[in-house]
């Protein structure tokens, strides 16, 4: 009932704002005409202006004349083009405006978002990166993350899976310094986000992204160590309501699927396999390879190709929003509502995802000095998934999927799988019904009385309510009999009958915030300052319920199952912070500049003795342009130093871990003729648990050159992550039975640099010929200084002095190809000729564990880069935006088994007997660690590096001309094709390199399968109309 109710309440906001804003368009407005030209006097065409405040615009045409209408109270004009200085121009009672245009350093006068406030780019001192919504929108993704990729400097945003709904990117900000949590604080509009729904925010609503990288995130404090995003959305402006409308449909497709060995190259391995290493007899003739060739007989010595019957060539998406703005001198509104669609690369395929959002707010000044906001918004998350997600790729290509007559076919083992229909939803699924609902109010208060003094302050509250469903069902597949020619019907399944979980979770936060600010120039001294004080707590319950024995699966409800063994549990946690903080800016002339934020933070996880923590923030610039001695240079436009040291703070721990902790066994133990509940005792108190603490310097450079034509930022930094908790486990042996809580006791090293560079040129203003080109690449690299390990361990196989996440293997120096090889060398027991050969380490004469070395390479790369170029004629534009990684690994561990297929390149490649030059040994028959075959054990022959080019997203777009849209009374049109992943450069060709790189583990040694959902491609049109 509350989920309807909520559902209807967005609904009908909805449709009121929609009816309200369009009668206010019957306001009166008028024409205006003019002419734009440069410093030269030649017309610009090309040239864009805005009714300030709103998105009523035009552009000029070939002779840089322009056209339309504004409000009546319209005040005033925006002129703004590539390479030119942007112009504001009062209309007054003016009906024809001629206006010239000038070389452009406006760039400095840009205003970044920063924490809790704004700042000129000029008069910035922190490592800030920020991009905006024209730069967003280009990419035709559905996760706002992916939009970010290879926009910013030190952000690696990491797409591991293309699975609707489920493929958000994983985010650093300069790459990863502790062996905990990793994940950025990401804030929206003043307020953290704790539900994740900042990913389904629409490009088209953001005004703009920023990206706090050194001591400026340190007024975050407890919260800041792993850097944070600030996300900035649009609000109402002045002017008549302009409602805009922009729709995307598009294509998707896998970027790389693997190909898989065909029938007869599958038939001839087992063949091979069974004689040389089993001592087996052939399996299949060679009648029957050549049958399969031919393909001759289907149903006896099929050719199936499990990827092609899997995977859909293409399939659709697309995406949609519409929203309206405008507002008074007194009152301004903005709404706005979002809906995405994903469907499944798999044919007749079970994954689906949708979302609508509905974002809204108001702003009302009341009195000259106060001014009330209001903030609502709203989303329905809806998605669903196979119980049985496993892809099948590697399913036997001499079993059918489908027999000719249609039936569905077994691959071997108990289950009965079939992954052609397990993925459509034969088994089961997986379903996620999640609502979201946030009001925040907020207000300004000028103290008149006190010049450049005010208040501010907003409550945030936030519901999120999921409710979560696993049904499993079970199916019928068929072997066939080609003895006596008959299908014999299975039942597959993981279960025998129908069972149910439902698993309901709700989760609530609210925040109080309130600040007080003063901003007074005193001559030649600015100061601006704040103190503020902020409460959050939250709160999350779910509740599970199972039942099985369903006698039917026509109803997939709780009642219709069985009352036997039927379970009923819950949960419930909660969680709190205060925080009291405040900034000082001061800056003299603009020219010396310095910055203080001063954070004092209590956090729930930590023990009352420790629960608060000082966090401090210095920052500082020297604006050399602005000296005597470089103030008169024509080329150098700003040239800025800064520098800052800061410390941040993580709280996101496990909580309470300084308290005696025990387990409530619901199962119990049965005492005579029930069962009792039962403590457990858990991990033992650590009752000194406190901060992990970041300490972060940084040195950085921007200079903007030749009155906006080139512009450089360069930034190094350091980072020390120490009080990093974590177990001794490692060091107490296992037979002791000891169960340790974490410790602060590590202590990471993280280093690098990043640089971005941007040209723009205006070439040709008589024909509205421009371009910019901008380039960025991070460096970041990350050493483990002190972490708990065994202390009689060989340095060569200690993490100290290594990366984070980095793994011990062997390493390969060869395959051996001779008997004389093996009988010569240090081996691993049971090793043949065709198997790997491994360097004897410590030079005992023999393989062992003890040989093996902690290699230096991880999954995150430590360099990352992105490039991106606009160039635009007349009414033409084309975008493009490359991202890229290098320094990244990944462990693809395949083996090849006679009964499921492997990769193509594997098989056609392999050692078989007097091969002198094959690519690969003996191919392993198991997953992980080898379970004992020489080849298959983890080496650093299995190790692939992962670094990659890849176009993420190209776009071709034209506006459509003023005159023509005049007679529909639309303001603009633009149409657009765009795409996004549209090639990719690896040397990983099996899979996509930047899947998903540790989904399995063995032994504590983690891997890929290349079992993922495949990242994929899109190709999209669309529209972007506003009236």
């Amino acid at each position: 009932m509350e989920n309807t109710i909520t559902k209807k309440m967005i609904l009908l906001l909805f449709v009121m704002t929609i009816m309200i804003t369009a009668g206010l368009r019957a306001q009166s407005s008028r024409g205006i005409s003019g002419n734009v030209t440069n410093g030269e006097g030649i017309t610009m065409p090309g040239v864009t202006i805005l009714e300030k405040g709103t998105t009523n615009g035009t552009v000029t045409d070939v002779d840089g004349n322009y056209s339309f209408t504004v409000s009546q109270n319209a005040v005033t004009l925006v002129f703004s083009f590539v390479g030119m200085e942007t112009k504001e121009v009062t209309i007054g009672n003016l009906s024809k405006i001629n206006v010239s245009l000038d070389g452009d350093t406006a760039d400095l006068e840009e205003v970044v978002v920063v924490g809790y406030g704004e700042q000129r780019k000029a008069t910035l001192t922190g490592a800030i990166a920020s991009t905006d919504e024209k730069m967003l929108k280009k990419a035709p993704v559905t996760s706002l993350s992916n939009s970010l990729s290879g926009l910013l400097p030190g952000l690696t945003t990491l797409n591991r899976s293309g699975e609707p709904g489920q493929n958000n990117a994983q985010i650093f900000i300069r790459g990863r310094s502790t062996t905990g949590n990793t994940s950025p604080l990401i804030v929206i509009d003043g307020v953290p986000d704790e539900t994740g729904a900042w990913q389904r925010i629409n490009q088209n609503d953001i005004e703009q992204v920023s990206i706090l990288k050194d001591a400026s995130a340190s007024i975050y404090g407890a919260r800041a160590a792993n850097g944070v995003i600030l996300i900035t959305t649009k609000r109402g402006a002045v002017g008549k309501p302009v409602f805009s409308y922009t729709f995307n449909q598009g294509v998707t497709q896998p970027t790389r699927l693997p190909e898989m060995a065909n029938s007869w190259e599958f038939a001839d391995y087992v063949n091979q396999y069974r004689t040389t290493i089993q001592n087996l007899p052939a399996l299949y003739s060679d009648q029957e390879i050549q049958t399969m060739r031919d393909g001759t007989d289907p149903l006896n010595y099929p050719n199936t190709d499990w990827v092609g019957t899997i995977f859909k060539d293409f399939t659709p998406q697309s995406m949609h929003n519409l929203n309206v703005r405008g507002g008074t001198e007194k009152a301004r509104y903005s709404m706005s509502g979002s809906y995405i669609d994903e469907n499944s690369i798999v044919k007749n395929g079970a994954h689906d995802s949708n979302a609508f959002t509905l974002r809204t707010n108001v702003d009302v000044d009341i009195t000259d000095n106060f001014r009330f906001g209001l903030d609502l918004n709203g989303e329905m998350d809806n998605r669903e998934r196979p119980v049985l997600g496993g892809f099948g790729t590697e399913g036997s290509p001499l079993i059918p999927a489908f027999y000719p007559n249609g039936l569905p076919a077994s691959l071997p083992g108990d289950a009965g799988e079939n992954p052609v229909i397990n993925l459509a939803g034969e088994g089961g699924y997986y379903s996620d019904n999640i609502f979201r609902t946030f009001v925040k109010p907020s207000f300004n208060l000028n103290i008149p009385q006190v010049e450049g003094l005010s208040l501010d302050g907003y409550v945030s509250y936030r519901q999120e309510y999921t409710e979560s469903k696993r049904w499993r069902d079970t199916w019928l597949v068929y072997n066939y009999d080609a003895e006596n020619d008959v299908f014999l019907e299975k039942q597959g399944g993981q279960v025998s009958q129908p069972d149910l979980q439902e698993v309901f979770n709700k989760q609530k936060d609210y925040l109080m915030h309130f600040k007080i600010k003063y901003s007074k120039a005193f001559g030649d001294h600015l100061v601006e300052t704040f103190a503020a004080f902020e409460q959050a707590e939250g709160e999350f319950r779910t509740m599970t319920a199972y039942r099985r024995g369903f006698i039917s699966s026509s109803i997939e409800e709780l009642f219709a199952g069985s009352g036997e063994n039927m379970v009923a549990d819950g949960t419930r946690r909660q969680w709190g912070r205060q925080n009291v903080f405040g900034r000082i800016n001061y800056n003299y002339k603009e020219k010396y500049l310095f910055e203080t934020n001063l954070r004092y933070d209590g956090s729930y996880a930590f023990p009352q003795s420790g629960r608060w923590g000082f966090f401090p923030g210095f920052s500082a610039g020297w604006r050399i342009s602005e000296e005597e001695f470089l103030k008169s240079s024509p080329n150098i436009d700003n040239l800025k130093l800064r520098v800052s040291y800061g410390q941040m703070g993580n709280d996101q721990i496990n909580p309470f871990q300084f308290m005696s902790m025990y387990n409530l066994n619901p199962i119990g133990t049965h005492f005579g003729g029930g069962t009792q509940a039962v403590l457990l005792p858990g991990v033992a108190p650590n009752e000194a648990i406190t901060w992990e603490v970041s300490e972060n310097a940084n040195i950085g450079l921007d200079a903007t050159l030749w009155r906006g034509a080139l512009d450089l930022s360069v930034d190094f930094f350091k980072q020390r992550r120490s009080n990093i908790l974590t177990a001794r486990s490692t060091e107490v042996p296992i037979y002791t039975g000891l169960v340790l809580p974490d410790e602060n006791i590590g202590i990471i090293e993280n280093q690098g640099f990043e640089v971005i560079l941007t040209h723009g040129n205006n070439v040709s203003p008589s024909n509205g010929f421009s371009y910019t080109l901008s380039g960025n690449m991070g460096y970041a690299k990350n050493t483990i200084v002190d972490i708990s390990e065994p202390q009689d361990m060989p340095d060569y196989q200690k993490a100290e002095g290594t990366m984070i996440g980095t793994q011990l293997l062997y390493e390969s120096i060869g395959i051996f190809r001779t008997q004389e090889e093996v009988d010569s060398n240090p081996i691993m027991a049971n090793t043949q000729v065709g198997d790997l050969q491994y360097r004897d380490v410590n030079e005992d004469g023999t393989i062992n564990a003890a040989d093996r070395v902690r290699q230096n390479r991880g999954v995150i790369p430590e360099i990352t880069f992105g490039f991106n170029t606009t160039f635009a004629y007349k009414r033409f534009s084309l975008f493009a935006n490359f991202a890229g990684q290098t320094r990244a690994w990944t462990y693809f561990h395949k083996h090849a088994r006679t009964t499921q297929n492997s990769l193509r390149e594997l098989l056609l490649n392999r050692y078989t007997p007097g091969s002198m030059d094959s690519k690969y040994p003996i191919l392993p028959q198991e997953d992980g660690a080898g379970e004992g075959e020489v080849s298959g054990m983890p080496s650093t022959f299995w190790l692939q590096n992962a670094s990659f080019l890849r176009l993420k997203t190209l776009q071709v777009d034209y506006s459509v001309p003023e005159e023509l849209l005049s007679k529909f009374k639309l303001s603009s049109l633009m149409l657009f094709v765009n795409g996004s992943n549209l090639f990719t450069l690896s040397d990983i060709k099996w899979f996509d390199p930047e899947g998903t790189p540790e989904a399995s583990s063995h032994a504590g040694f983690s891997y890929s399968t290349g079992n993922f959902y495949p990242q994929t491609r899109v190709f999209n049109i669309g529209l972007n109309v506003t009236f």
